[in-house]
């Protein structure tokens, strides 16, 4: 029998997003004269750059005249660093009249930029408005920060991965020949079959076959387990699939899978914890890992860690997640 590692990477480039609206009301009693200025609130991003919008009229020169045009820009300032920023804007005129606008721009340290969104003398129905101008813009913003980490799975058996499982997915949840049924936290019961839960998990198929009272009794008491993570435990031994993918829940499901040594569900838990690290989550996700005996997501949320605290431009995040590192090592 041959075996073979399986491994899989994973490569996420930060990014933040921003929207922020700017409504202007009554611009028609705005002057329409040459060096008139209005600007926007000032908003800021979590990686603390600050941006604003600047309605201005400025002269354009022509070859033979000039014209009084009213320009918008995007401005932005403070930034401590080198970012890349892409932007798509409209500009809504009197609830009818839109401008769409995409680009991108590379937010330099410490300068204070201005990008045109609207230039006036090709596009002057900002002037032409008589109620309200709306600008939307929305904001992804990135240093290029790159983490990386590889998820080194487990060595699978060629035998065991060729050969074909029975799917019962016709009979999940059905009652109609359930033959046991499985009481939760919640009390409320889930109809089951012994011979599908005895197939899957060595620890049912020890109460099924030995004197136990779960082989004498039509029940199996479950209560450390909740509703919602016994649903979703039965339905990847029915079907091979889990649906509920929220992160909570899956740590939760992965402490089940260990205790009733579903291993291929651990597999699952364990790609799908990988897959999803954040500075929110990854300190439950180590301690699930280490509780539970994965090494290989305990090494991936360690990685994470690393990687971020040393990149990660959001003081915030990194603060929020060594307050959470320090609270687990204390217990």
């Amino acid at each position: 029998m041959s075996s073979v590692n399986k491994a899989t990477g994973y490569t996420l480039i930060d990014r933040e997003d921003y929207d922020f609206t700017w409504i202007i009301e009554n611009v028609q009693f705005l002057p329409f004269k040459q060096g008139e200025l209005l600007v926007s609130p000032i908003f800021s991003t979590k990686c603390d750059i600050k941006f604003y919008f600047r309605l201005i009229d400025e002269l354009y020169r022509g070859l033979d005249s000039s014209t009084l045009v009213r320009n918008l820009y995007l401005h932005y300032k403070n930034a401590a660093n080198e970012f890349k920023c892409d932007y798509d804007a409209s500009v809504t005129v009197d609830r009818r009249k839109v401008i769409p606008i995409c680009g991108s721009a590379i937010i330099e340290v410490n300068k204070d930029i201005a990008v045109m969104l609207v230039n006036g003398y090709h596009q002057s129905i900002i002037h032409s408005s008589l109620e309200t101008v709306t600008v939307q813009c929305e904001l992804r913003l990135s240093r290029g920060n790159v983490t990386s980490f590889l998820d080194s799975g487990s060595i699978v058996s060629d035998t065991k991965a060729t050969i074909p499982k029975l799917k019962f997915d016709w009979i999940f949840l059905d009652k109609s020949l359930s033959d046991v049924e499985l009481k939760s936290a919640s009390e409320k019961g889930i109809p089951a079959h012994r011979v599908v839960l005895a197939a899957a998990s060595p620890v049912f198929k020890a109460m099924f076959s030995h004197d136990m009272l779960e082989n004498k009794t039509q029940s199996v008491n479950i209560t450390d387990v909740d509703y919602d993570v016994a649903v979703e435990m039965l339905r990847f031994i029915y079907t091979g699939s889990v649906e509920n993918d929220e992160i909570p829940l899956i740590i939760e499901l992965l402490a089940a899978a260990d205790k009733y040594q579903l291993e291929e569900l651990q597999n699952k838990c364990e790609e799908i914890l990988s897959r999803n690290l954040s500075t929110k989550n990854v300190v439950d996700i180590l301690k699930a890992a280490d509780k539970c005996s994965m090494k290989n997501l305990k090494k991936n949320a360690i990685e994470f860690m690393k990687l971020h605290i040393h990149r990660s431009p959001d003081s915030d995040d990194v603060g929020d997640m060594l307050l959470s590192m320090e609270r687990f090592f204390s217990k």
